[in-house]
Parts: C-alpha cells; sequence; structure tokens
C-alpha cells in the first residue's frame, strides 16, 4: 500500500493518510479543528494503536521512514519513561493531556484504550509527589522531546503542508531530539552501572536499584523490529557520493590479514570481506633513510620513533572487534608511490566507510581511565531528578566520589603538561593535531578510541564509547548552563581535577565541538590548525570529495603553485567550486599564534597584535594597514600563517544557495579572487542603487563599527567614551552611505524559507528570506579587501536582492 506520503513528513501526517483525519465525533468539542494539541493528541493515541494491532502493524509499518520510525520510537520512549525519571516524564505528559479536550474511543474499535495504555505507561509508576525541575528555556532531554512531539503531532504540525515544513526543519528537530535521546540514554546507563557497581557503598540503601532501567527496550522498537541508536546521529560527509559499498569493486586493493598474518589483495578473497579501518598518526616521527622489512608485508615499511613497525603483527591481534581482516595504511597501502599507492590514497572515503567499523590507535596513550571518569561525571549531572528522591541523593554521592577520583590526573587527550599549568601548554594529543587522522575522523565520526594496548574507551568496560558521543555529553551538559570549568581559575579547583576542564578545552581546541554538524568548510578551517609533512591537499581531499585535480595532476604538481603557502590551485579551484557560497561566507578569520608539542612557536602571524577585532573598529582596523602588501588575506578559510576562525553560519548550516555570481570567480595563484560579477547589497558608491527603499536589517561579524545606524533611527558610537557598541539590527543601507571610505555589502549565499505562524489549520503561510555576505573596502582602483562578514534576514521577502553587475575586482 502506497499513500505517497513523503519520508520526511510529520508522524501527524502519515497517520491521517493511512487512517484518514480525525472523526470529529471521537471529539467532544465540535469546533475540534481549532484546537490542534487536541487533534494531535488524537493522532498519537492513533498512531500508537496502529503500532501496536496486530491487524495494522505490519502494513503501517511498511509506510514509515527510518526518520520516521526513529522519531516514533524516542517519543514513545519518553512519554513512557524509558531512560528518564518517571515523575518528570509523566509531568510533561500530564501537561500535554491537560491542554486539549477530552477524546471518546471509537465505537467500532472495542478494546482500544486498553491496548494503547497497556503500551503507554510508564515503565514504573512514580512514588511520593511529582516534581519536574523548571527548565522549559533549556535544551534539556524533556524539553527536546517535548517540542519534537508539538513538531510531529502538536501545534507545531502542519497538515496537508509537509512540503513546507516549519523553521526549523522537522528534520532537525528530529536530529536534535534524537542526539539528546542518545546523552539520556547513556546518562541513565552510566547512572545505572554506577550505581550498582558502588550498592556497596551506599550505605547499605538500595530501595531504588532493584530495577534495572537501562536494560529496558521499549515496546516500540521491539513491535517495529527497529533498533536503537549506537551513536549520536551525524551525516558524516553526505556531500559524498559513496554509494554501493557492498560490491568488491569497493574493497581496498589490500587487507591485512590477521589469521595468516601477511598483507593479501582483496581481489584473492572470496565475497565481500568485513574489516577493521585502523586510523593513526606516525609521519612526523618518522626516521630519515630507514625502512624495515616486515614480515608478510611486500614493501619497505618506513621506521618511525613512536613504536616498532616490525611489531605491527604481533600489535595487531589485539585490535577490538573481532574482524578477520584489518586496514592499516602501512601495511595496506604500497609504501613506494607506485600508481597503487597512489590510486588508495585517493579513495580514502571508500575504504574508510566500507570498513565494518573504525579504530583510532592512540599509541603513546596508556589508557583513558580518568577520561572515562571525567565523562561518568559529566553524565551524572545530566538527568532531571526529583530534589530529595532517593535517585537524586545517589547521585549525589557519586558525584563526590567521581570528583575525587579526578584529583591530579589528566584525560590524555591533552599532551602531558610540563611545569606549571597554562594554556601554552595545553596542546592536543599528536592524534589531535594531525592532518590525515582529520580526514579519517570525518569519515568516521562514531570510531572508537584505543589506547596502546588497544584498550577502549568505555564507560561500563563493555561497550565501547564513540569518539561522537564525548561532544553529543559535553552538549548535553552545556545545555544546562553548567560549562564553567574553563571560566574557573587554572590555579585553584581546576588544578586539582584538570580533566573536567580539559574535555571542553579539547573540543574548543580541536573544533571536534562542531563534530555533529560539520560541513566542507569546517574540514578546511580545521585542517588549518593540523600538520602534515606534505602534500597538505591529499590529506584531506577523499573527505572533501575533491579527487579530479589528483588524477589529473603529476606528482610534480603537488608541490608547486601552492595558494598561500597551503594547497595547489588546482585543488583550491575544486572546493571552492562545489559550494563557492560555503566557501567564502562560513568563517572570518584572526591571526593567531600555534605551537608545537613542546610548547615552542610554530606560526606566528606578524599582524597578529593588529588583527583582534574585539579592540578596534573599522576605521581604526583599516587605518594601522592601509596597502595591499600590509593588509592579511581574509578572503580565503585558510591562511598562510596561523589564524583563529569565527563560524560565521549564525543561521546553522541550512540549505543556502551560493548566488550565480560566484560561479564566475577565479581563485588566482596569489591568493587573491578575481570578481568579474557581484551582487551588492548595499554600498558607499551611488552606482549601486538599491532594488528598493526597504530598509535591511543586518548585523556584522568580524569587526565593530564606528557610528552604525540602527534600524530604528539610532546611532551608535563605539569610539565615544559614553557611547554603546551595538553592531546589531544595523540598518545596512544608511550605513554603507555613511562610511568615510568605499565600500560594498557583497551577496555570498541565500536562502527563502516558508512557515507557518498560527495554530492548526488557522495557520498562515509566512516566508523568511536569510542572506549571508561579506563586505568589500577599496583599496585602491583595483584592490578590495574583505573586512568582514554581514547576515541579515527579513519577514514577507522584503530583503530583494538586485542583479549581479560586472565590477571586475580583485579581492583578498
Amino acid at each position: 500500500m502506497s499513500l505517497g506520503v513523503d519520508p520526511g513528513a510529520s508522524l501527524g501526517t502519515v497517520i491521517e493518510a493511512y487512517l484518514g483525519p480525525v472523526e470529529e465525533h471521537l471529539l467532544q468539542h465540535e469546533d475540534f479543528k481549532k484546537n490542534s494539541s487536541t487533534r494531535g493528541l488524537a493522532n498519537w493515541y492513533r498512531f500508537n494503536y496502529c503500532v501496536f494491532n496486530d491487524e495494522d502493524r505490519v502494513e503501517f509499518s511498511r509506510l514509515l521512514s527510518k526518520q520516521q520510525k526513529e522519531s516514533y520510537c524516542l517519543l514513545h520512549e519518553w512519554w513512557t519513561a524509558a531512560y528518564s525519571d518517571e515523575s518528570t516524564s509523566l509531568a510533561h505528559v500530564l501537561a500535554i493531556i491537560d491542554d486539549c479536550q477530552n477524546l471518546e474511543s471509537s465505537d467500532d474499535k472495542p478494546g482500544q484504550w486498553n491496548l494503547l495504555l497497556s503500551h503507554l505507561q510508564l515503565k514504573r509508576w512514580p512514588t511520593g509527589d511529582i516534581e519536574v525541575v523548571d527548565s522549559l528555556q533549556q535544551q534539556n532531554y524533556d524539553t527536546v522531546l517535548r517540542r519534537l512531539y508539538s513538531t510531529e503531532f502538536g501545534t507545531s504540525t502542519y497538515y496537508g503542508t509537509i512540503s513546507s515544513p516549519p523553521l526549523p526543519t522537522i528534520e532537525q528537530h528530529r536530529r536534535d531530539a534524537s542526539t539528546k535521546a542518545w546523552g539520556q540514554k547513556t546518562a541513565w546507563k552510566s547512572f545505572d552501572f554506577l550505581r550498582y557497581s558502588s550498592a556497596e557503598h551506599i550505605d547499605g540503601n538500595c530501595e531504588d536499584v532493584e530495577i534495572k532501567t537501562s536494560q529496558h527496550v521499549s515496546s516500540a522498537r521491539l513491535a517495529l523490529e527497529f533498533q536503537e541508536i549506537t551513536a549520536p546521529p551525524i551525516s558524516a560527509c553526505s556531500w559524498l557520493k559513496v554509494e554501493n559499498m557492498d560490491t568488491r569493486r569497493s574493497l581496498p586493493h589490500y587487507l591485512w590479514d590477521r589469521a595468516r598474518a601477511c598483507t593479501i589483495p582483496s581481489a584473492n578473497l572470496t565475497g565481500i570481506p568485513k574489516y577493521t579501518a585502523i586510523s593513526h598518526t606516525w609521519g612526523r616521527w618518522i626516521k630519515p633513510e630507514k625502512r624495515a622489512c616486515v614480515s608478510g608485508v611486500p614493501w619497505l615499511i618506513p621506521e618511525n620513533t613512536r613504536f616498532e613497525v616490525r611489531d605491527l603483527p604481533s600489535l595487531l591481534l589485539s585490535v577490538p572487534g573481532g574482524s578477520a581482516y584489518l586496514w592499516l595504511d602501512l601495511l595496506c597501502i604500497p609504501q613506494d608511490g607506485t600508481a597503487i599507492a597512489t590510486q588508495e590514497i585517493a579513495r580514502q572515503a571508500e575504504i574508510f566507510k566500507g570498513a565494518e567499523r573504525a579504530v583510532a590507535w592512540l599509541n603513546d596513550v596508556p589508557d583513558f581511565d580518568c577520561l572515562t571518569t571525567a565523562l561518568q561525571w559529566h553524565l551524572l549531572k545530566t538527568p532531571s531528578l526529583p530534589r530529595g528522591s532517593v535517585r537524586c541523593e545517589i547521585r549525589d554521592r557519586l558525584l563526590v566520589t567521581l570528583f575525587d577520583r579526578l584529583e591530579d590526573r589528566a584525560s590524555n587527550l591533552l599532551l602531558p603538561r610540563k611545569g606549571r599549568l597554562t594554556r601554552l601548554l595545553t596542546r592536543p594529543n599528536s592524534f589531535w593535531t594531525s592532518l590525515w587522522t582529520l580526514q579519517e575522523l570525518c569519515l568516521r565520526p562514531e570510531m572508537w578510541l584505543a589506547a596502546t594496548d588497544w584498550r577502549l574507551l568505555s564507560l561500563d568496560g563493555v561497550n565501547p564509547l564513540p569518539i561522537s558521543g564525548i561532544p553529543a555529553i559535553k552538549e548535553a551538559y552545556n545545555s544546562l548552563g553548567r560549562d564553567l570549568a574553563p571560566l574557573m581559575p587554572l590555579d585553584h579547583r581546576q588544578q586539582k581535577c584538570i580533566a573536567i576542564w580539559e574535555i571542553g578545552y579539547w573540543l574548543n581546541t580541536t573544533g571536534l565541538a562542531r563534530l555533529r554538524d560539520f560541513s566542507r568548510a569546517d574540514i578546511i578551517a580545521w585542517a588549518d590548525q593540523r600538520q602534515c609533512t606534505s602534500r597538505r591537499a591529499e590529506a584531506i581531499m577523499s573527505a572533501l570529495g575533491t579527487t579530479e585535480w589528483y588524477a589529473e595532476a603529476s606528482s610534480v604538481d603537488f608541490e608547486v603553485n601552492l595558494v598561500l603557502g597551503k594547497y595547489p590551485l588546482a585543488f583550491v579551484r575544486e572546493v571552492m567550486a562545489q559550494n563557492p557560497g560555503e566557501f567564502f561566507g562560513s568563517f572570518f578569520k584572526t591571526s593567531s599564534t600555534t605551537f608545537d608539542d613542546n610548547g615552542l612557536i610554530v606560526q606566528k602571524n606578524e599582524d597578529s597584535e593588529d588583527d583582534d577585532a574585539s579592540d578596534i573598529d573599522d576605521e581604526q582596523m583599516f587605518r594601522r594597514r592601509s596597502s595591499v602588501e600590509t593588509l592579511p588575506n581574509l578572503m580565503l578559510p585558510f591562511s598562510r600563517y596561523a589564524a583563529v576562525y569565527i563560524d560565521g553560519r549564525v543561521f546553522g548550516n541550512r540549505a543556502f544557495v551560493s548566488h550565480d555570481s560566484l560561479h564566475t570567480w577565479n581563485i588566482l595563484p596569489s591568493g587573491y579572487v578575481q570578481m568579474p560579477r557581484a551582487c551588492v547589497l548595499a554600498s558607499s558608491d551611488p552606482r549601486f542603487i538599491p532594488p528598493t527603499n526597504a530598509k535591511i536589517r543586518a548585523n556584522f561579524l568580524g569587526f565593530r563599527s564606528r557610528n552604525a545606524p540602527t534600524i530604528d533611527g539610532r546611532l551608535f558610537d563605539t569610539a565615544s567614551p559614553e557611547g554603546e557598541i551595538n553592531d546589531w539590527d544595523v540598518d545596512l543601507q544608511e550605513w554603507a552611505r555613511s562610511r568615510t571610505y568605499e565600500v560594498y555589502t557583497v551577496v555570498l549565499s541565500f536562502s527563502n524559507v516558508i512557515f507557518y505562524s498560527g495554530d492548526g489549520d488557522l495557520a498562515e503561510e509566512v516566508s523568511l528570506r536569510q542572506v549571508q555576505g561579506f563586505i568589500l573596502r577599496r583599496v585602491d582602483d583595483r584592490h578590495l579587501w574583505k573586512m568582514g562578514n554581514f547576515y541579515a534576514s527579513d519577514i514577507d521577502s522584503q530583503l530583494t536582492l538586485p542583479e549581479a553587475r560586472d565590477v571586475d575586482w580583485l579581492a583578498f
């Protein structure tokens, strides 16, 4: 049976397509259509009935997409408190029901309520008074899941208009809910593990631990035969066209056979063998001109100072996961620069995405015991528990125990410190500063984390915690307003329990805090913070999906014509062509200084003292360096020297469209961008007349503006001691006209979003246009300098984009 329902449609739309609209006589109020809350609750009940009713289950299940099944299971687990406090869930459920009119059962379906109640009941009825933490303004588990319910069934569901979902989209709500649910369940399971393993130390009071709630599997997943998520949802390199991974052509050319202890061509194997891909770093520690003969490997392998390559056959016997075959670069890519090696370097996306699993081997880390404890501490803080409950008292005691275990211990995410603790010496472990491992992590963010002896990071000693789980755990903790560790004096309490501070610092330093929703631009920016001995483009091109230049280049081209000393020109142009709006508009960069593993300066931008955009305004930043020779190149998402990248995507990674004029742009070997045409939204140049007199509300990023006129006619002067700094809600047209220098605001990308304002069937369609761009300032007759980014939005499409104009600029 096919109803033609979009796989991304809301669950309310699906059930009404299957059963038809809610019949009016089932509700005790004839004007029920105006109350979408009641209609949503009725559809929630009807959806559950179809899942658990034997007559409907099979046929109804076939109509549901994977995303719809997962969303429903998340809601069912939240409703029944599968891994949360029962009184907290019940409070939210009762609040939903109280907002609705009374419902009646259909006469032709006797026993309907009994079936529903048997599958929608709490896993355990709460004792005592029902109390819930007031957290409606927080992004915690209950709030996000209640919002998902509202999106799928309640006031945010717009039946019959699913082709134009509300803002943000249903897909984004589902992803947010899935991430929160993974964090909640992980926290609940960790709580169970800790209280059971230490029950004898909790004053013998175990009255609240007689049921292992974390082992509860919701009846919804059993009915739909739908497995639980094992890692936070991440669309890893979703832009890649990696298809047909179950064919022999997708296999690596070579695999390591653990049983036979030798490298073998995959073509010699029958079927499609499963294998584990191993990510590690060794290039920076290579011994010049020293190569070793390793048993079972048909080529010589470069030696390094990190581990003995001759021991690899015995070391790999301990790789977890049970795969008969492994992929490790030294043993599976010929180290002689042959055609096969070149081919395999370009196929890293296929190799890692095609693996059954991936493991990150940190061969210089003895264990992750302290990191495990620190993550358990974060997780215990996450769930909402009623004050004074037995669970809450147990948690408080466990938190003290965990905190004491952290004293004077490091997480091993960072390199060991030497001397007094300073930020300059807290550099991430070398695995996290390698360019090659960045690509592998982007391809498989759910990879396991292994220490020197291959022991895995695990919260319970059994189930591995994926690397992507670390930022998800920290995000859940931060959403409760508890990310205070990095702000505390490092010489006091955090010196004692530095591992808690290290997790947040590591996430921010490596960029992995954005791992859940990263783009190609993120990979380019992250790569600028990572080290590679040579040929940097090869290390990330597979994750970017940028390999055409590589197939056409000769080996001598890899290190010549490097743009800003980093990447071949052909590579940069191919990356830019994929999504020019994203390439130019995702970040604003300022200068920085990077350090090596010993805390010594590696790169320092000579302009770093002048590039602090937080201390100078738009007049000062140009006055200090006003020539082509002295101004830094801010156009490209990478730098010749060290840089800090400020995220300019204030609207998130929504589906923005690059303006057509960007496809005429060309990057030159100098790093300058040749711009034959441009769409200019506002300018001090009278030749660029705005298409309408409507005011454009804009915000700036990367600098502070002197004398910034706001949309309501006020003026803020950052140069005045008594002035107020405000670059929000700037009147873009008036700001450009009032500059003392020649300036152009150039459109990079835009998004037209349709959403609905109002309740249920009375909702009205509203359009929203969002624009992202950068600001160019004229330096001389030909050259313009990027001084910052801007973004603008307007309701009902008042923001009209002008036609692109011929400009013939060189921007940097």
